[in-house]
């Protein structure tokens, strides 16, 4: 071969690897991964997720490193009807950075894998993994788990291994970040800036790293808002030092790392709106924190919460004295019976006191279950109705009351549900401020629309004035018709509950 046309092949090689060998980065930074305004291809930090629901972000983490192994952390997320992000995020100490060791996570019973912890020796594949170390071997992990989160009650477990050295593996903090849409709710906007940001005075060939900041880009009107909660999350702090931060120039803390939580451990939620204070700028929020004396701290995972204040709506029945078969209409503000001083009073009546006595139908054990009501207190569930302390949208009631009162009900907007309905009788209520026609549902629709069709076979209302009931019967593919001698019965109101009658069971899918 000519040495032209060898210096030409050797040329095209070169350019060929140049284009496509990708290069080995290891994820091992001194300073960590700082949280900043838009997400970094690479490393993952940055604002991982912002935008509007009809809902909530819940933000729970905890306990420090206490040494125990495995390391279990339970959290309570709110009832949703969707998933938007959710992330769980693992705290390990690794001694130094030379140190190698491994991570097994798992999530309501569902391993998440292990993880090797390979400090600054790591090439790459930890990025890969969702694995920062920083400074002398703190490392955080984290692992998307929209798919295998649950309302209510959730459980993670962390254990740790040595690889080489004298690698510690005490897990220091486990954290779940979850938006979720809930219809009903108030509008929410949001940030979730993730980030690892390690400060640290002077160290060897590192200079000190004093401030570290955090943004919420874009523009808004702060005067949609009506509460604003910023949360933030720290690692390995000393205590009694005189760490600040710092919310637009607005002071929210001054040692702020002082354990709060457990050992080398902080997580703290600031309200930067209320009725007291408003932080909020029209564009482009951000957060400051400096570490004053503390040697090596590790600020992560910045989340910023907007809350709208829902428009409230108000609902009025009449009751007689005597017995009413009643049902809530609105998005209750509070759905708690129990001590009306602290939880409020979800059945408020004039005059006051007029209640004694509410009834729900356990459709398993076909019986009643009572909760009373004592003047002045609030109420209280009958003895073998323990479980009797808050209404349900979609549930029928009777009440009994001791003279003719007004029932008033203040909350929200109603919205979607599905109820399940038992073979035979259940007592329901529907669920709106606006009422729905029974008739032909080729005309007027089926606001009893049940899964399978053609389950219901009939449904009663009380009237209070007579103390009779009123029927409406269901016919295969046609719709609903009023018995003979209920022809008023043409719609299903709101306030009010109803008997039907199913074949089987079924679910009714109850749109407002």
């Amino acid at each position: 071969m000519k040495k032209k046309e060898l210096a030409a092949v050797i040329a095209l090689t070169m350019f060929a690897c140049l284009l496509f060998c990708a290069p080995a980065f290891a994820c091992y930074n001194w300073n960590g991964y700082p949280m900043q305004g838009e997400e970094h291809p690479l490393y993952h930090n940055g604002t991982v997720a912002n935008g509007t629901v009809i809902g909530g972000v819940y933000v729970d983490a905890g306990h420090g490193l206490s040494g125990e192994m495995p390391y279990t952390q339970t959290f309570s997320v709110p009832a949703y009807d969707e998933v938007r992000f959710a992330r769980l995020y693992v705290h390990v100490w690794g001694a130094t950075s030379a140190y190698h060791g491994w991570l097994n996570t798992s999530f309501n019973g569902h391993s998440l894998g292990n993880l090797t912890l390979l400090g600054k020796d790591d090439v790459g594949a930890g990025c890969n993994n969702q694995v920062w170390c920083a400074s002398c071997g703190t490392y955080v992990m984290w692992y998307d788990v929209g798919d295998i989160v649950t309302q209510g009650t959730n459980s993670a477990t962390a254990v740790t291994g040595r690889l080489t050295g004298n690698f510690d593996g005490r897990v220091g903090m486990i954290e779940l970040i979850v938006v979720y849409e809930k219809a009903g709710m108030a509008e929410t906007r949001y940030w979730i800036v993730q980030g690892h940001e390690a400060l640290t005075y002077p160290y060897l060939d590192h200079p000190a790293k004093d401030y570290g900041y955090s943004y919420f880009n874009g523009t808004i009107n702060p005067d949609d808002w009506v509460n604003a909660v910023f949360y933030n999350t720290w690692l390995t702090g000393d205590m009694n030092d005189n760490d600040t931060l710092w919310f637009n120039d607005n002071m929210l803390c001054e040692g702020c790392t002082n354990y709060d939580q457990g050992a080398y451990f902080d997580f703290k939620a600031f309200e930067v709106k209320n009725a007291s204070v408003d932080y909020l700028s029209s564009g482009n929020n951000y957060a400051t924190y400096w570490r004053a004396e503390d040697h090596y701290v590790h600020w992560l995972n910045t989340v910023l919460v907007l809350s709208r204040e829902p428009d409230l709506m108000v609902e009025h029945i009449d009751l007689n004295t005597g017995w009413n078969l009643i049902s809530v209409p609105l998005n209750l503000i509070s759905w708690e019976l129990g001590e009306e001083a602290v939880v409020g009073n979800p059945l408020n009546v004039t005059p006051k006191n007029s209640l004694t006595s509410i009834y729900r139908y356990n459709t398993s054990t076909a019986l009643f279950e009572k909760c009373d009501h004592f003047d002045d207190w609030g109420w209280s569930p009958a003895t073998g109705s323990e479980s009797f302390t808050e209404l349900e949208p979609g549930r029928g009631y009777w009440v009994k009351a001791t003279s003719d009162c007004s029932l008033t009900f203040t909350g929200t907007e109603a919205y979607d549900i599905d109820v399940s309905l038992a073979t035979d009788w259940n007592l329901i209520g529907w669920y709106s401020a606006v009422g729905a026609t029974l008739g032909e549902e080729a005309v007027v629709g089926n606001p009893l629309d049940v899964t399978p069709e053609n389950s219901l076979t009939s449904i009663y209302r009380y009237n209070s004035s007579t103390e009779l009931f009123e029927k409406c019967d269901h016919f295969a593919d046609w719709g609903w018709s009023p018995a003979t001698g209920s022809e008023g019965f043409t719609e299903l109101e709101p306030c009010s509950g109803y008997w039907v009658m199913a074949e089987n069971a079924c679910e009714w899918k109850h749109v407002v």
